[in-house]
């Protein structure tokens, strides 16, 4: 995918540099010698995108997630963008350049980042591939439920890519919400395929 066309679906929007994310509380604690596979935060999560997707309907709705290392062995940006993931002011910051919270991830803290600062990040990956996705309706939540009811997740991005790779590297989710007539269409589409799965689910 060239970088100009990724620049066209983020251009305009306000980009943040994520500075501090909280760890929950109620995540349970890794078995010993074992990756954390708890995922309580999937219901925030989820929230947080619906209510994304809802102020999107109102204006370009675009919102975007990524990491970005940009040298060898260097540090990982954290990078979101789109009006709709930030919420308020950090208390005592200023709103042009200092700290606010976002609502994806859940209560992390950003900085705002300067106009033309994510081109320059996006920019220094020599080249980028795009991958188009969409959530497949019939599909049951990931994993399985424990004896305490907690989720349990594949290992994340960090478990697996940040562990075996020090290289520069990058990966963005550009995600746009469907407008009224293209999410009825879906919908349509999504009920045909679940009533012929119950169907043959009979038989």
């Amino acid at each position: 995918m060239a970088v100009s066309e990724l620049w066209g679906r983020l251009h305009g929007l306000r980009a943040f540099r994520v500075t501090e994310i909280p760890r929950r509380q109620d995540a349970a604690a890794p078995e010993p010698g074992g990756h954390d596979q708890a995922d309580p935060g999937r219901p925030q999560r989820v929230a947080a995108l619906v209510a994304a997707y809802h102020a999107g309907l109102q204006d370009r709705g675009t919102v975007a997630f990524g990491w970005v290392r940009t040298a060898q062995g260097g540090p990982v940006h954290v990078i979101a963008a789109g009006d709709a993931l930030a919420g308020s002011p950090v208390s005592g910051a200023d709103s042009e350049d200092g700290g606010v919270l976002l609502a994806l991830p859940g209560g992390a803290r950003a900085t705002v980042l300067r106009s033309g600062q994510l081109d320059e990040l996006l920019d220094s990956m020599a080249c980028w591939r795009e991958i188009a996705g969409i959530s497949d309706g019939l599909l049951a939540p990931a994993g399985v439920s424990s004896p305490r009811g907690a989720r349990y997740a594949a290992p994340s991005l960090q478990e697996g890519l940040l562990a075996s790779w020090t290289g520069p590297f990058g990966w963005i989710v550009v995600a746009e919400p469907l407008r009224p007539p293209a999410l009825r269409a879906l919908a349509d589409e999504v009920a045909r395929r679940q009533h012929l799965a119950e169907a043959a689910a009979d038989r």
